[in-house]
């Protein structure tokens, strides 16, 4: 069970991403998250020092996720399999949780960006598992030859990130169903690798 401290925290977190979608990060105050939470600022401050250490918070625990459940999937018998299954995993979070993806989206090309060192590890170790995957394909045979893995596994974050807001009206809802949009990320990505 979870500790009322930990419930309380997740409660912010989840308003401040609430938050930060409607008005962007810049935008965002610490007044109108705990608003958002119902809890004081007080309590706010006690879990974090400041707004910044709560986008942090959101990105890193965000990001671990996506890494673990990413990894999840690099068990697959052959290096196509793994990064389908991967790439079916990545367009169902960024789909699922376009707030997130929004935020991640601005966090990863904001100019100026000071990102904490778990989350520039955590991308890192994202792009690296797809890279694998590239590199294992390459190997294998079944992806061309003169790919570079990093490159590609870098446009696979990028286009799934994009492509998931591209993919949403200006309500918020999405323009397409999460099959067809993730059909659409698997043609663009197999036309990209195979031989």
């Amino acid at each position: 069970m979870m500790k009322k401290s930990e419930q309380t925290r997740g409660r912010l977190l989840e308003a401040a991403l609430r938050v930060i979608s409607r008005k962007g990060y810049s935008a965002a105050t610490v007044d109108e998250i705990v608003k958002e939470a119902g809890v004081s600022k007080g309590v706010a401050y006690y879990h974090f020092k400041s707004k910044e250490e709560i986008g942090n918070s959101i990105l890193d625990i965000r990001t671990e996720q996506i890494f673990e459940d990413l990894k999840s999937c690099a068990v697959e018998k052959d290096a196509a399999e793994a990064l389908a299954a991967m790439l079916g995993k990545f367009v169902d979070i960024a789909f699922d949780d376009r707030s997130f993806t929004r935020f991640l989206m601005n966090e990863l090309w904001r100019e100026g960006r000071t990102w904490s060192t778990d989350m520039r590890q955590k991308i890192e170790a994202i792009i690296e598992l797809l890279a694998e995957q590239v590199e294992r394909g390459k190997a294998d045979g079944l992806f061309r030859e003169s790919l570079d893995p990093t490159f590609v596994a870098n446009g696979i974050l990028g286009l799934i990130i994009t492509d998931t807001l591209y993919a949403t009206g200006p309500d918020g809802e999405p323009t397409v169903s999460k099959d067809q949009f993730r059909a659409r990320i698997a043609d663009f990505v197999s036309h990209a690798l195979l031989r």
